[in-house]
């Protein structure tokens, strides 16, 4: 029930937010989702959705918004290249969701909005895999950077 309300109003603050949006692409969720492989050198958990990071890529929306959340709450820093998958996410809400949460885990956002088309979304999870792709190898990929 508690996911139900903020779902409402979400979509509340969405449209209102969306109102003066001029050019932006219309939601349109596709009617089957397919996981994309995890980024970073994480490795792609099994679907068991017993787990965080298996529920992170359920095929049910609500489930990876549920478990989005939860990471994001317990700022699970494992759970950063999950999250960067669901920002191309086909579902607002799931990529608004993860951009809340790798903010609240990393502490910037590269300048990723949920609500701008597909080809300014993608530049953006450009960003998030290269700052993944640096802190994999190394590099400097501390928080904010």
């Amino acid at each position: 029930m508690q996911l139900k309300a903020s779902r409402i109003i979400f979509w509340g603050l969405l449209l209102t937010a969306q109102a003066g949006l001029a050019g932006c692409d219309p939601v349109n969720p596709e009617p089957e989702f397919e996981p994309p492989t995890v980024a970073g050198d994480a490795r792609q958990a099994a679907p068991d959705e017993r787990t965080l990071y298996g529920r992170l890529q359920s095929k049910n929306e609500d489930v990876r918004m549920a478990a989005i959340l939860q990471a994001g709450r317990e700022k699970d820093p494992k759970a950063v290249p999950y999250l960067v998958d669901r920002l191309g996410d086909s579902y607002v809400e799931v990529r608004f969701a993860a951009i809340l949460a790798l903010e609240k885990i990393t502490g910037t956002d590269r300048e990723y909005r949920y609500w701008a088309p597909t080809a300014d979304r993608e530049q953006a999870i450009g960003r998030w895999r290269q700052w993944l792709d640096g802190r994999a190898s190394g590099g400097a990929g501390g928080k904010g950077q």
